[in-house]
C-alpha cells in the first residue's frame, strides 16, 4: 500500500488506483488513526481493506 502523493508512491509510479498498487488518500489514513487512538477499541486495522483476486 502507498500513501498517495508520498515520494514511495510517486516512485512505484502508483499515481493512481489504476496503477495496481493500492493507494490511500492520506486524510482517510489520518482520520483512521485519529479514531483507533480516541477510542483506543483496537490495535490494528486494514485500510483500505485489500483484496487480491
Amino acid at each position: 500500500m502507498f500513501i498517495g502523493g508520498s515520494e514511495a508512491a510517486k516512485a512505484a509510479g502508483a499515481w493512481e488506483s489504476t496503477s495496481g498498487f493500492p493507494v490511500v488518500d492520506p486524510a482517510d489514513l489520518a482520520s483512521v488513526y485519529w479514531e483507533m487512538y480516541t477510542k483506543r477499541d483496537r490495535v490494528e486495522v486494514l485500510h483500505p481493506e485489500f483484496r487480491t483476486g
